[in-house]
Formats: C-alpha cells, structure tokens, sequence
C-alpha cells in the first residue's frame, strides 16, 4: 500500500504577509479616525506606535524581500522623500500611510488588495453602524441648510462620508466580482441609493453609485466600447483633467459676481467658496503647510469661530493646498502614467473605476486616503511595474495616448 504526500506550496507567501499585516494595520487606523469611536478615548499614541510597526513591515519587505531596479529604486526614493517632507510640514499621517502602502506594494496582486479592503471595510462599517445605533457611539446628525432634512452619520464623522464608504465599497465589489450583474444587483443599488437619500442625503454619492451601475452594466453587457480608442484616451487623462479643473476654477472663483455664486450653490454646494477663502488665507506652497480646517462634521476639537468653515472637501486642492504643489505634480503624473498601463491593458473594470474616482474627487476628499480608497494604492503596483505593455499588441494607437 502506498501512500502519496503532495507538497502544497503556501497560497500566502512572505510578501504577502508582511504587506497585508501592515495594510491591516494603517486601514484600521485610518478607517478609525474616521469614525466617532475616536471621541471615546484618545489613542493616538498607540496609532502611532501602529504606524511605525507598519512602517518596519514594509521596509523589511522592500529591503529583504523585494528586488528594484536602478530606475524604480530612484522613483521610489524620489516619492517618500517628498511626501516626508509634504507629511512634516502638513503635520498630517494620512498621506504617511498611503505612500507606505503605494511603495511597499511591488509584486502584491491587485485584486488582492481591494479584496482585502473590500471584506474589512465591510466589517468595520457594519460593526461601526451596529454602535452608533445602539448608543456606544454617537451617531452624529445635522440639518442640511435651508431644510428640514436630518441627516445622519451612523458613526462616521459626517453623512457624507457615511455614503462615501458605501460607494467606495460597491466600486470594490465590481472589480472583484466574477459574474455579471444580475437583477437582483440592480435592485440592491437602488435600495442602497434610497437609504442614502432618507438618512444621509448625500447627493454626490448617491449620483456616482448610479454611474457606476450603469457603467458596469454596460461593461458587462456592452464590453466593446471600453475596448475603444475613445474610452483608453478618456482612462488615461481624465483624473488630469479633473485636477487642472478643479483648481482653476476654484481659484477663479469670485465672491462678488452673482454668476460665480449661483453656478457655486446649484453645482458644487459652496464648495467653490469656501475652497476659495482657503486659498485666500494660505496661499500655495511647494511641500505643502498644515492648514486648519473645521467644517460641520463630528469634533473633537475646538471649533475657531473667527474663521469659520475651512474644511477642503476637493481632493484636488486639498494634495495642493495641504501637501503643496511638488507633491500634487507627482501624483497627477503618477495617475496619469499609471492609467495610461491601465488602458494599455484594456482592464475596462479598473479605467471605470479610474474615471469615477477622478469626477467624484472634484467634489470630495477621498483620492489618496486609503480608509475608503484602495484602488490608489494600486497606483503603486503599475508604477513600480516590470511589466511593459506594447501598444501594437494591446491595438491602441500610440497617438491616441499621446
């Protein structure tokens, strides 16, 4: 009688395991501050002393385990070198934990990632409603002005951003589900997107989870066009576009001209306005400046009467605003190397994602933070890539990428 012994080779390998504990790590931290547990107690010493595993994990990864080129050595350097100096002088760990989690994640598999965000997200978020709604935390509401409409947050620091972990959320469930959608798809979207609208009322949110229904369904449904020339030209520069915009027309803004504040209060909720007055007060620096901002949400700090709403909800203005100008030239470049490879690879899933991340971050501040976006982090994986992508063999013409 013979016995057979099959080797079975680890499905986790070290790198998998080095990177995913710190992700782990910096995501928990990150999703906390955004929830009003943080109101309980103050554990910021221990989120630092978190952070700094995290840190050890992905240099012991980058050092001992992964292997660069001279080139993809010197991008990486040149990239945490300016985001320490952006991180020192906006005294701000967000950004801290996004570059870590971007450079350390050379040979980790995308689908991985947003998976792993995907399944904790939800967790947290479920966990984090559980608590708010039972009392344990405080489930901060307020009146959206010149309404009775009570909107409320379910734990989260602000309504807004309730919703905003919702739509992150289904755009991680697209790119990591197999099948296409179903009806059944269809209808929980729009039960999602009538929850939303009775207790957040968070309208952006609400508008970006329909575009990406009828998006996906029509990459599932249609694939053919997000194969086209138009759609690769759109993935490749549109998070570009949508940053030179939102700045320009920001700092165009004027308070004096009635067209200025009708265009600002019907499309983008006085946000042209208050983004302005921030511009106003600090002024653009190259690495960046830590900018007091206070808006509606849940505080845990003293609210500065004598200077009111600061609070940046653009993404756009708020890398170039509290990180300065050097740093939001990088990640533009990044995003637009990177989606470049995306539309190379005809990854129609991830250029959907690309281009409804890049309109809805004109409007709020979630681009870079990994507590609800893990698709930047992907940036990473494509710009730290061996990988090369023929434009003859993908059928794009290299002028329409040009």
């Amino acid at each position: 009688m013979k016995i057979l012994i099959r080797k079975i080779s680890p499905r986790v390998n070290a790198k998998d395991m080095a990177y995913f504990l710190a992700y782990f790590l910096l995501f928990t931290c990150d999703f906390y501050d955004t929830t009003t547990f943080k109101g309980l107690v103050d554990i910021s010493p221990l989120l630092n002393l978190v952070r700094a595993f995290s840190a050890m994990l992905i240099v012991a990864k980058c050092v001992f385990l992964d292997r660069y080129s001279f080139k993809q050595l010197s991008l990486a350097i040149i990239i945490v070198v300016t985001a320490a100096i952006s991180v020192l002088s906006s005294n701000t760990a967000m950004l801290f934990d996004y570059i870590l989690l971007a450079v350390g994640c050379r040979g980790i598999d995308n689908k991985k990632i947003v998976k792993v965000y995907f399944n904790l997200g939800t967790l947290y978020l479920l966990i984090t409603m559980f608590c708010s709604l039972t009392g344990i935390i405080d489930n901060y509401s307020t009146v959206r002005t010149g309404t009775e409409t009570v909107r409320y947050s379910f734990g989260i620091i602000y309504s807004t951003d309730f919703a905003a972990h919702v739509f992150f959320l289904i755009l991680a469930y697209h790119y990591i589900r197999k099948r296409k959608i179903k009806p059944i798809d269809i209808l929980a979207h729009l039960l999602i997107v009538v929850f939303l609208d009775m207790y957040c009322n968070a309208r952006l949110s609400e508008i970006m989870i329909l575009f990406a229904l009828v998006l996906f369904y029509l990459y599932d449904y249609r694939e053919e066009f997000y194969q086209s020339r138009f759609f690769a030209i759109v993935t490749h520069w549109i998070t570009l576009i949508c940053g030179i915009f939102s700045i320009i027309v920001t700092y165009l803004y004027s308070g004096s001209s009635q067209l200025w504040i009708v265009l600002d209060e019907l499309l983008f909720s006085n946000r042209l306005r208050v983004g302005k007055k921030v511009i106003d007060m600090y002024g653009f620096t190259l690495f960046g400046q830590y900018i007091k901002m206070q808006g509606n949400g849940y505080k845990i700090y003293d609210y500065d009467t004598s200077i009111g709403t600061t609070y940046i909800d653009s993404s756009y203005l708020q890398l170039i605003m509290i990180y300065g100008v050097v740093f939001f030239a990088i990640i533009m470049i990044a995003y637009t190397y990177c989606a470049k490879k995306v539309a190379m690879e005809k990854d129609g899933k991830l250029s959907i994602v690309i281009i409804l991340i890049a309109v809805s971050s004109i409007m709020n501040q979630y681009l870079i933070n990994i507590a609800y976006n893990p698709f930047v982090i992907i940036l990473g994986v494509y710009l730290l890539s061996n990988r090369v992508f023929p434009l003859r063999q993908m059928g794009i013409n290299r002028k329409a990428l040009q």
